[in-house]
């Protein structure tokens, strides 16, 4: 369908063989709405109660499933760009366009600042995790970050 078609070229910032092997995925779509419904719900809930997301963060990357935990905190990273852009104007650059409308109201919510230091904290964990600093350490760290940064406001 053309508006999966448009998600796939925005998210694959011009990597055609990464755009055909996601099309080529049964549950993207399905996977990529239950992540973003989870992020909306941490993001919305009471006071970022985001402990849960490094229990179940870190249990997987113990398990070898490394590559699941790079894909969700490039989803975030992807969803703190994006709401950067939204806040300073820049909305047709959006990689998450089938999210839109809910990023909209969400990035009213947050200071540039914040969105900033959100993002770099992504990219710190990230990092972090590449260079096998404890997962539990990195992660507790970028959420302990995220709502250092939410109390700025």
């Amino acid at each position: 369908p053309q508006a999966e078609a448009r998600t796939l070229a925005a998210l694959s910032r011009g990597r055609a063989g990464w755009a055909i092997a996601a099309a080529g995925q049964p549950g993207f779509f399905e996977e990529r709405r239950a992540t973003f419904a989870a992020m909306f719900g941490l993001l919305n809930g009471p006071a970022f109660d985001f402990f849960p997301l490094v229990d179940r963060l870190t249990d997987r990357f113990r398990k070898g499933r490394r590559d699941e935990v790079y894909a969700e905190l490039d989803a975030w990273l992807g969803l703190w760009r994006d709401l950067l852009l939204l806040r300073t104007g820049c909305g047709e650059l959006l990689l998450n366009i089938d999210f839109a409308d809910q990023l909209r109201p969400l990035a009213a919510r947050f200071s540039l600042a914040h969105l900033r230091d959100a993002a770099s904290a992504t990219t710190d964990a990230l990092r972090w995790l590449d260079e096998n600093v404890a997962p539990r350490l990195a992660l507790e760290a970028l959420v302990l970050r995220w709502q250092e940064t939410s109390k700025k406001d």
